[in-house]
């Protein structure tokens, strides 16, 4: 089995005992401020919102606290914490969420380092569509130690649609499938199955290197965090993520995913 978003450091096992554990943010470079925000669960980001409100009402309260001082403090922990409401509250579930690429398993569509904001509205009104390149919980068979982790890989089979690998090219219910942002062609042959109700088939641009659906079966809908939308880093690559085409294959409208689904 290829190896594909996690490496094995220091860093991911101390992750791994508190359970905040990203491979968006698990690599040999050092940790970030950024990543680690941008990568908090959604328990410990209510949590946070909570001991601001806390210092809040502790600050207000106060007699011990000169006047003005109190009145600066709690207007700078009043401010911190409105915007942490929005940005993390509001607009990270539901609406824009930031990632870091860890590995090279989207090469050459995507770099290790790359960053990237994954939109979730898209999903509220329509289902994942093929080509998309989608951000997801990966199963838990799909990590070592069964730890959760996130994964990023393109959407290729829709459900009831069969699957197959045959000479380094992918067939869909029997037609071949035009990807020119491969890497190469994939080395090893696949299938056929048919993608379950509610399941995706996903697969890494760098077919080589990446622990994909091919390994771990297909992907449960309700797993899924929203789709890669735009690159803001490196700025030379600054610009949107395009779907492509593929005239050759037919694909059935999808049903959305809904708002709540997304919640990760």
């Amino acid at each position: 089995m290829p190896s594909d978003e996690l490496p094995n450091c220091p860093v991911r096992q101390v992750r791994k005992f508190i359970t905040w554990h990203s491979p968006f943010i698990i690599s040999p470079r050092p940790l970030s401020i950024f990543d680690w925000l941008a990568n908090l669960p959604f328990v410990a980001i209510l949590a946070i919102a909570v001991a601001l409100y806390a210092v809040l009402a502790v600050i207000r309260r106060s007699r011990a606290i000169p006047v003005k001082t109190k009145r600066s403090a709690g207007e700078f922990v009043e401010s911190l914490l409105f915007a942490w409401v929005v940005v993390f509250v509001i607009l990270k579930p539901f609406f824009l969420q930031a990632f870091y690429i860890p590995s090279g398993s989207m090469i050459p569509t995507l770099q290790i380092g790359d960053r990237l904001l994954v939109a979730k509205l898209p999903y509220w009104f329509r289902g994942p569509q093929r080509g998309e390149i989608v951000v997801f919980k990966a199963p838990p068979n799909a990590g070592k130690d069964g730890v959760e982790q996130d994964y990023i890989k393109r959407l290729i089979g829709l459900p009831g649609e069969k699957i197959a690998v045959i000479g380094g090219k992918v067939y869909i219910n029997g037609h071949p499938l035009n990807e020119p942002y491969t890497e190469e062609p994939s080395a090893r042959d696949f299938g056929p199955i048919i993608v379950p109700p509610n399941y995706y088939f996903m697969m890494g641009d760098n077919r080589n290197n990446s622990a994909d659906s091919r390994y771990w079966g297909p992907l449960d809908k309700d797993r899924i965090v929203g789709m890669a939308w735009f690159r803001f880093w490196p700025l030379d690559k600054i610009g949107l993520l395009h779907t492509p085409d593929y005239p050759a294959v037919q694909a059935e409208p999808q049903p959305a995913l809904g708002v709540w689904s997304l919640v990760h």
